[in-house]
């Protein structure tokens, strides 16, 4: 099992506001790299100097951490993350915020199979976040694509994967939390707020409203032509007669 251990406060006894601050930062910054909704539990938690380890719930995704760590291993070294989106930037600014204090420097641990990878939450850290920061714009707009993933004890969370394969994080209020359950698996549109990168490509949409879009019937015209080999070049009555053995 992958998990990611924070320590902060090394060598004393941890401050309580900045270890659940710091905790919640970090959760956020696993938020803003997995594809659906998420739910992470502590598989250790220790006292002294503050130590927490978190991992997916049975079952979930564990690509966040390996996405969070890999890209701030990047960041470190002067590297551009390939996969992460704008507010994983801003989320891991402010959990080396949270969770820096007067003594040693906090750390991100990396724990799995292989050995340990142990990740500095230092101000070179910080300033080298702050100095790659891509750029965003937010427009009013409307998304369309399948709802892949729908949360709601933890916020009101959902997923929406577009028709080329890219998944956007949505968050939507309260009057939209039936809508979007009753949505899962269904294809939509939604509407709202679109954050998008310095390509012009969306990930992140706060929603006001969303409409189940429904499946158009395929009717028999509508594959017509839809693979002219599909015969061998020969006329449709020929084909299956040679296929039943009949020529």
């Amino acid at each position: 099992m992958i998990e990611i251990r924070l320590e902060v406060d090394k060598g004393s006894a941890a401050n309580a506001t900045r270890f659940f601050s710091a905790g919640q930062k970090l959760v956020d910054a696993l938020d803003s790299l997995a594809e659906n909704p998420t739910e992470w539990v502590l598989t250790e938690l220790r006292l002294g100097s503050g130590i927490a380890a978190l991992a997916p719930d049975s079952g979930g995704d564990d690509r966040p951490i390996l996405r969070l760590v890999g890209g701030l291993g990047a960041v470190g070294r002067g590297e551009v993350p390939s996969d992460w989106p704008p507010d994983t930037y801003t989320e891991t600014r402010a959990l080396i915020d949270a969770s820096t204090g007067e003594g040693a420097v906090p750390t991100l641990t990396l724990v799995g199979d292989t050995s340990p990878v142990v990740l500095q939450l230092d101000d070179h850290l910080a300033k080298r976040l702050a100095q790659s920061q891509p750029t965003t714009k937010t427009i009013p707009g409307s998304l369309r694509g399948t709802v892949t993933g729908v949360n709601v004890s933890r916020g009101n969370r959902a997923s929406l994967r577009l028709q080329g394969g890219r998944t956007v994080r949505v968050k939507f209020p309260d009057s939209l939390r039936q809508t979007f359950r009753e949505a899962l698996y269904g294809f939509v549109e939604a509407v709202g707020e679109i954050k998008q990168d310095a390509h012009g490509l969306p990930f992140h949409l706060a929603a006001s409203e969303v409409r189940l879009i429904p499946e158009t019937p395929t009717r028999w015209s509508d594959l017509l032509g839809v693979d002219p080999r599909a015969t061998d070049g020969l006329p449709v009555l020929d084909y299956l007669r040679r296929s039943r053995g009949e020529s």
